[in-house]
């Protein structure tokens, strides 16, 4: 969990889901507590405070925790306070809540066209050149509701497979370049390839990994690039990945 020394500064104190964008009122408080020191979430309580607001608002609709819970709402502001900044807001970030910055592999194909309103809340806007390295950052549980609430969020998307499959693919190839230990290679491709836009594609790839198993992260990233190859050849000639 990010322990906060102060208040973010409130210019950068913002966050959305589904489309519904939050921001921190003047004179609001950022979080209210309970006697025992934990944060109020009462859906029944109009309780004040921008953490309780955004909370009560997600209970209240029903929506998957993990849209958000404190530590995604924290997460989402320090990507908005610029680098030099961060260290006099937030301090003992564990060192595996992220990839570190300098470890970090950005997939080299561009963003997906209108992908970044997908990715609210780690888009500050539509053309934000930090987008890839917020993308690249996503752990493979974050990508997964990510794509998932972007097929709720437009179900056009499911058939627009010009559009969505990049995004897709674009994940795949992100999270092989940044494993990490909080999942398995197998939890992800299964999830991730259940809700693949294209059923030609679903269908190609099922069969491919049939015969080639996932493998565990170390050899992932040569597999995802194999078996994208795989299943573009089964539509029409491409250039390989490498």
């Amino acid at each position: 969990m990010i322990q906060l020394v102060q208040w973010p500064p409130q210019q950068y104190t913002s966050f959305s889901v589904r489309g519904r964008l939050f921001e921190w009122k003047e004179n609001e408080p950022f979080v209210s507590l309970m006697k025992d020191g934990t944060i109020d979430t009462d859906p029944k309580r109009l309780t004040p405070g921008f953490v309780n607001r955004v909370q009560r608002y997600g209970r209240q609709n029903g929506f998957n925790e993990s849209e958000w819970e404190l530590q995604q709402i924290y997460f989402a502001i320090l990507q908005r306070i610029p680098l030099p900044l961060r260290s006099k807001f937030f301090k003992n970030t564990p060192s595996d809540f992220r990839t570190p910055l300098e470890d970090v592999k950005i997939h080299p194909a561009p963003v997906p066209s209108g992908f970044a309103k997908a990715a609210k809340p780690y888009a500050v806007e539509d053309q934000d050149p930090e987008l890839p390295l917020k993308l690249a950052r996503l752990t493979p549980d974050e990508w997964l509701a990510l794509l998932k609430r972007w097929l709720l969020d437009d179900q056009k998307t499911r058939k627009a497979t010009d559009v969505a499959g990049p995004a897709w693919w674009w994940a795949g190839h992100s999270v092989s370049k940044n494993p990490t230990d909080k999942t398995t290679p197998m939890h992800f491709v299964g999830l991730w390839l259940g809700t693949f836009p294209c059923r030609k594609c679903r269908i190609s790839a099922r069969r491919y990994i049939a015969r080639h198993p996932i493998p565990d992260w170390a050899g992932f990233e040569g597999w995802m690039n194999t078996l994208h190859n795989h299943v573009n050849a089964s539509k029409k000639p491409v250039l390989e990945i490498r």
